[in-house]
């Protein structure tokens, strides 16, 4: 009973474990239009790319704003 307890809890862990993540998860464009429905003004600002903020991430290179200008 243990050993049948035991792999169908290891059964389920596994099946959660290897669910796909959703790869288009959420878009610098929702991010700004959420922005922009709370009436919160963004400024684009500029990162040093040898600050750890500014470093690319997988190819892609983060984008900076500013809000009441902090």
């Amino acid at each position: 009973m243990k050993k049948l307890a035991f792999i169908f809890i290891l059964l389920v862990f596994l099946l959660t474990a290897c669910q796909a993540n959703d790869p288009h998860g959420i878009t610098l464009e929702e991010v700004l239009s959420s922005f922009e429905e709370q009436q919160l003004s963004l400024i684009n600002s500029k990162v040093n790319k040898d600050h750890i903020f500014g470093m690319k991430l997988n190819r892609i290179r983060p984008s900076a704003y500013d809000i009441d200008g902090k």
